[in-house]
């Protein structure tokens, strides 16, 4: 009977990793479903086909290396990149020259203060969430005044649509920890950027934001999901003296 239940687990496992993971132009590609994350930003999808690459996986070594593991050598293949480390560029000011009219913001202001979600914080991913019953949400007069202003922001990127040629549509972050399988970041660590024109899109790169921020609860299906929107009007590469491509990653261009 055991074995008849690791049998029925394991056959189930597969099914849904078939539904998942599905083959595209000679690579296998695993399908994000857009749904909201734990943190509460939304899960990236790609924008169109063109954007199939940055799903794809490197192939598999045929066997596993002496004394190593099939993961280890697939690592040495093509696709897998040298960790990168990782860089809160709160830390840190630009010196681009910024445009006549807009202020350089640190996210650090933006997160100077604490910002409740709907529910209280989990550790058992199993457990049925519990509502706040008194969230703190109380924005100071200072960030409640940068309400439709011009700013420039200093961050990494995390797309929710995009294409070979750019993104519209991202999340801008403090560092790379945001990303990906990392740590989630508060409501009011990260900026929601919707772009009027496709910006460049850049890959473990600081990167400045200009564009028009705007402070006011983002939800969605009814959930929180952060506090800043910025709509974007330029994406340039953030110039930083004391970093260099040898301390952001392989990535950077």
């Amino acid at each position: 009977m055991k074995k008849t239940r690791h049998w029925l687990m394991a056959l189930g496992s597969v099914t849904l990793l078939a539904l998942l993971i599905q083959p595209d132009g000679g690579h296998w590609r695993l399908w994000a479903a857009g749904a909201p994350a734990a943190g509460g930003m939304p899960v990236p999808t790609p924008g169109d086909a063109e954007a199939a690459g940055n799903f794809s996986a490197a192939p598999a070594p045929s066997a596993a290396p002496a004394g190593g593991n099939a993961f280890a050598g697939a690592a040495g293949q093509a696709g897998f990149q040298k960790p990168t480390q990782v860089i809160d560029l709160t830390e840190f000011t630009v010196s681009n020259k910024l445009p006549p009219g807009y202020t350089l913001l640190n996210i650090k202001k933006l997160a100077s203060f604490p910002f409740d979600g709907d529910y209280e914080e989990q550790t058992d991913p199993f457990s049925e969430p519990k509502k706040l019953k008194h969230p703190r949400r109380a924005v100071p007069a200072d960030v409640k005044a940068l309400n439709g202003k011009k700013v420039a922001l200093t961050g990494f990127m995390l797309p929710f649509e995009y294409r070979l040629v750019g993104a519209s549509h991202f999340a801008l972050l403090k560092s790379q920890a945001g990303c990906c399988f990392g740590v989630a970041p508060k409501l009011n660590e990260w900026i929601d950027v919707h772009m009027t024109n496709m910006g460049k899109l850049y890959m473990d790169t600081p990167v400045l934001v200009l564009g028009t921020l705007k402070v006011g609860e983002i939800r969605e299906y009814g959930n929180l999901m952060g506090l800043y929107a910025l709509q974007g009007e330029k994406i340039e590469k953030a110039v930083i003296p004391e970093l260099d491509d040898t301390l952001i990653g392989p990535l950077s261009r």
